[in-house]
């Protein structure tokens, strides 16, 4: 474990609409590096809600994220 993100990031699997709001609030970017998926769910809340997006340059996500703009692929 790398002493410098220790502490900095959290992996929560699953979670609940509620929660993934709060956790997306409480975030500075929120990062999908899914393999293959249709259209995150985690990556339009957390573009709703204003936090940037690092991601899969996959398609799906690629039609939603415009790199550079609002996250990065």
């Amino acid at each position: 474990q790398d002493p410098r993100v220790a502490g900095r990031v959290r992996f929560d699997g699953h979670v609940d609409r509620a929660s993934l709001r709060r956790l997306v609030d409480a975030s500075r970017v929120v990062v999908v590096p899914s393999r293959s998926e249709a259209l995150s769910r985690t990556a339009l809340e957390a573009m709703l809600r204003g936090t940037p997006v690092v991601g899969s340059d996959i398609p799906g996500l690629s039609e939603v994220v415009q790199h550079g703009r609002t996250g990065w692929l």
